[in-house]
Formats: structure tokens, sequence, C-alpha cells
């Protein structure tokens, strides 16, 4: 029996789409290349439908519009080692309270009873504890008998932590202090510097990688980078001043080998960069220029690298608000100081200002005076004024001083004289600049001068603690500067002082500002001009350290005296402060031995 012919099957037809697209290949390649999610976000995981993992949210939740959370931290990878990570910090916390208990039970009955009244107002046994081990790292080993020394240093490492607002692990990022210094630290640069001069460290950024303690994957932070830091504001900590006193022990000194340790000279990146300018800013506390130009062309040279990536997330935030270190808008009984991140804008617009009147009459000295050159020069500088007046009229209340008094409207006004006194300097002083107010050079200086004086008094009246930003040393520097050729004027006689004794309040802290005022007083000397009887008492007791300052390698200009002797001229024109201290060395030895001989 033939049998019946069978029909050959047609091949599948594929569905396609309108596009004309293979639906099934498209399919197969989506199986293919699924991937198996080991930690689903809360929603998903409720509803038991599948979840591709992402984040900081899903596709599911973002189609939906619903908020996404996982329980898990992005970068642990299951739930079997998450229960791993904290049954390691358990342990940890163990071993820390089991210490802490011995603590109380062995250790004499007064550094006990110490130990226990912090217990009792702590939010963290934990911290505390960690706080008595590092603060012991502290003492040399000759004085751990001293039990007063004991309590003591660890009082200053567990009242460093309780009252700064940051409060971060100091491990593994430096060994030399512990968590409470490091913390206060750390808070100082984000209160002080970071806001203005030295906003190029993205707070946010810096504080999660620190937090997650792993240098090696850390993108924006690095122990190059917190050491310089912490060496940066000892210059400013009453904290680092105990621990000398009792121990001996020059935590700043210890900050900046450690920083220098910890550099490395491997693939640019954005710590290193960053940690270098830090080293640069220290170098001109101490007036060093020639440690300070290393620093600074070599950060020059890595920015300048190729491969510099942008890794800085987008930024948008409310500019005009002041706030706190927490972030939110700043009150009365917010912590001190109020930041305002918008003033940044314009320190950047007076940059640019700065360096176009900075190649005006380039050519020219100092109050030259050639006819045609001289006028076309004032023209321009005229201009120049002109534009300073018009960033300053533009700023919002919440920019100028007088109707928001924080750290960044003060520094930004004195910034802006700044500005000023560069364009007005180089004319001479009768020279009119508005006849309707007959307002000579000389008198706006003058006013200028009296701004930055009160302006400065005010800011360290508000803030009345040695943690203050190296940026106040700008105004009473600038003003100081201006001063001196007016001298003869009764107006700057009674400026001069209070100059003075700005200068002297910040020389506590910041060496460069003693050295200035040896600067000034060598200055005055060898031009037979009389210091100001007020100004007298801040002259005083400014220190010998002769050989420190006949090698001082810096060229910061510290008095411009105008050149109307062909004597002074060759001598005094610069006004550098590492030729003036060489005179101010020659000039206190022969001042020493001409009082002697009364």
């Amino acid at each position: 029996m033939m049998g019946r012919q069978l029909i050959p099957i047609q091949p599948k037809r594929c569905p396609l789409d309108e596009n004309g697209k293979n639906l099934d290949a498209e399919l197969n390649i989506s199986r293919r290349s699924r991937t198996t999610i080991l930690v689903a976000c809360d929603p998903c995981r409720r509803l038991k439908t599948k979840c591709d993992g992402r984040r900081p949210a899903c596709r599911k939740c973002r189609n939906k519009g619903q908020e996404c959370i996982y329980e898990l931290p992005q970068d642990v990878l299951s739930r079997s080692s998450a229960r791993k990570a904290i049954k390691n910090q358990l342990q940890r916390e163990n071993v820390e309270l089991r210490q802490l208990f011995r603590d109380l039970s062995r250790r004499p009955e007064s550094e006990a009873l110490d130990i226990f009244q912090r217990l009792r107002v702590v939010d963290d046994p934990i911290a505390l504890a960690r706080s008595i081990r590092q603060a012991e790292l502290l003492l040399p080993s000759t004085a751990m008998g001293d039990h007063d020394k004991v309590s003591t240093v660890h009082k200053l490492e567990f009242d460093a932590l309780l009252k700064s607002p940051i409060k971060i692990p100091a491990q593994p990022w430096t060994t030399v202090a512990g968590d409470g210094i490091v913390s206060e630290l750390i808070s100082s640069w984000f209160k002080w510097d970071n806001a203005f001069l030295y906003s190029f460290i993205d707070r946010d950024c810096f504080m999660q990688d620190i937090r997650d303690g792993d240098p090696d994957s850390a993108v924006y932070c690095s122990p190059f980078l917190v050491n310089a830091i912490c060496a940066f504001r000892s210059y400013f900590s009453e904290t680092i001043d105990m621990v000398l006193q009792m121990t001996k022990l020059d935590l700043k000194e210890q900050f900046l080998a450690e920083a220098k340790r910890q550099y490395d000279h491997g693939p640019p990146s954005i710590p290193k960069i960053q940690g270098l300018w830090i080293l640069f800013a220290i170098s001109s506390i101490e007036g060093d220029d020639r440690s300070g130009s290393l620093y600074r062309f070599a950060s020059y040279d890595l920015l300048q690298s190729p491969g510099i990536p942008c890794l800085f997330p987008d930024f948008n935030y409310e500019t005009l608000v002041s706030v706190g270190l927490s972030d939110q808008q700043f009150t009365s009984l917010s912590a001190q100081p109020p930041s305002l991140g918008g003033a940044i804008s314009t320190f950047c617009q007076l940059a640019v200002l700065m360096s176009e009147v900075l190649r005006i009459g380039q050519w020219q000295k100092d109050n030259e005076d050639t006819c045609l050159e001289y006028h076309v020069q004032l023209k321009s500088r005229k201009a120049a004024l002109a534009q300073l007046d018009v960033i300053s009229e533009s700023l919002p209340p919440a920019l100028h001083h007088e109707h928001n008094f924080t750290p960044e409207t003060c520094f930004l006004r004195v910034v802006m004289n700044t500005v000023a006194y560069t364009i007005l300097r180089p004319l001479r002083p009768d020279t009119v600049l508005d006849e309707d107010n007959a307002t000579t050079v000389q008198s706006a200086l003058l006013g200028y001068c009296a701004l930055d004086t009160e302006i400065m008094e005010r800011y360290f009246a508000t803030w009345s603690t040695p943690e203050f930003s190296t940026t106040a040393f700008l105004g009473p520097l600038n003003a100081g500067k201006v001063l001196l050729p007016l001298l003869p004027f009764e107006s700057a006689q009674q400026l001069f002082p209070r100059i003075c004794r700005l200068m002297r309040t910040i020389a506590a802290r910041m060496p460069i500002a003693k050295y200035v005022m040896k600067g000034w007083q060598a200055a005055l000397w060898s031009r037979n001009m009389d210091i100001p009887g007020p100004a007298e008492p801040y002259f005083l007791n400014l220190g010998e350290e002769r050989e420190r300052v006949q090698d001082m390698p810096t060229s910061l200009v510290v008095a411009n005296i105008p050149d109307f002797e062909e004597t002074w001229l060759q001598d005094w024109d610069s006004g550098e402060l590492g030729f003036l201290l060489k005179k101010w060395s020659v000039m206190n030895i022969t001042e020493r031995e001409r009082r002697k001989s009364f």
C-alpha cells in the first residue's frame, strides 16, 4: 500500500513588529543576556516580581514613579555576605565593650570614675572605648604611669569627638591620631577653609569615601589628602596645642610627615592634586616659598596631565541660602559658622578681573609719569574700577556682608578690595578719580583700608575662636601694605594700630603674620619713620629667630613704599618680605645694642 506523501513542514513564520524586526530573535538575545540579580529592591520582593537590581532605582519602580528601596548596601553582593559583615562588626564591638569594662574594673579609681562619667553622657560607648585606646597612643611610654596625663589625653580625644560636627574614623586613613582629633580637624577644614578659598573638595564625595574605609577603591579621598588636611588645620587647633603641651608630641609635624610619606609618584588623581595644593598652603603659612613652589608647580603639572576625568557628580543646590555643616538652613541654633556656597561664582569673576588688571601697564613702573602713557593707563584702570563696581552692585543681598554676615561674604568683600588695591596702587596718590565727590587715589585707598579693618574686626568679634580661615590674613596684609607710605597722615595713623592688632591675633596661629610685622618694622626703621604710638605694643616680643629669618625664602610683597628717592629706589622698591627680614635681623641687633648702651 502506497504511503501517503507527507507535506513538508514549513518553517515557523517569525513574528514581526510594526517596524519589521524579528521579535523571536530579540527574545532569544534577551534570554541569553539575562543575568542573575542577587539583591532585589523591597517593592519588587514584596510583589514577587522580577527586579533588574539597578540603583538608585530599578526600572519597574522608575516606571511606576514609586520609591525604590534596597535593604542591603550596593557593595553587598548577597544576604549571606551581609550577615557575615554584621557578624564581624558585632565581634569587634564585643571586644571593644569587654575592654571598656576591663578599664572600668582595673584602672585607678580616678580614671575609672572619669570613664564612667563620660559613659553616662556619650551616645556611642564603642566610640568612647576606641577613643581611650587611641588617646593612649599619643602618650610616650615613659608617661604611661602618669595617671593624670593619661586621663587628660583621654578627655582631649573624647571632647574632640563629642564637639565635632563631622565624626569620622581615623583609620585606615591615618595612624597619627584617633577618631576624635581627626574628626575635629576635618570638621574645622569644612567649617573654615573649604567654604571659600579652598573650595575644591566636594564634601559629600569625600565623606562617602572616608566612611567606606577603603583607600584602594576610594576616588575622592586618600591617606595623603587626609593627612595633608589634618596638618593644615593643626595650626588652628587648641587640642593639638594641648597634646603638645602634655606629651611633647607635635601632631602638626606628625601629620605633615605622614602626608609626605603617603605621597606616591603614580598616575595623577584628584586627591593627589588637592593634597599638593594643601601642602603649598602650609608652606605659605610658614612663609617658605621654596617648598611651596615645588608643591604648587607639581599640582599644576598633574592637573594638566591627560586622563584626569571629571568625576564629581552633578551638583544641584540652592547657593544663596546660608547652611550649616549638616546642610540644613542656618538658624540661630545652628553650629557656627554659617556657610554660603554662592560666593564662589563671584570669586571666580573677581579672579578673571584681577588677571585683566595685572596686565594693565606691565611696561610701566609704579608712579612713573610719562604723560600720555600715564593717562592711557589711568583710563584703563578707571574702566577696571567701573567693572568692579558693576560686580559689587549686581550681588544679591545674601552675598552682601552688610545684609548677611558670614565668613564667605566677609572674604568676598575683602577680595573685591584686593582687586581695588591692585587697580589703584600704581597711580599717583593725588590723582582725581571722581571730581564730584573729590575722590582721589589716596582717599579711595584709605577708604578700602578702613572697610577691610572694620570687616575683619567684626569677623574676629563674631567668631572669637582660634579656628579661623587663612583668608583672614588677606585683609590686614593688604591694608598694612597700603598704609605704610601714608603713615605721615593722621587718618592712616589711626587705622594702622587696628591693623597691627588684627595681624598680631593672626600671628598666634600663622607664623607668616609675625614675619610680615617684622617686615613692616624693618621698612619703617630704614625709612626713619616712627611706628605710631598705639601700634608699638603689637611689635613687642616678635621673637628673635635670627637664623630662620635670615634664610626666609619668601617673595611676598608686604611694603609698597613709593620710590621718591634714588637711594630708596635701589633698596626698597620691591618690598619683598625676604629682603626686609634680612634687614630686620641686622637692625634688631643694632637696636638692642643701642638700648643696652643707655
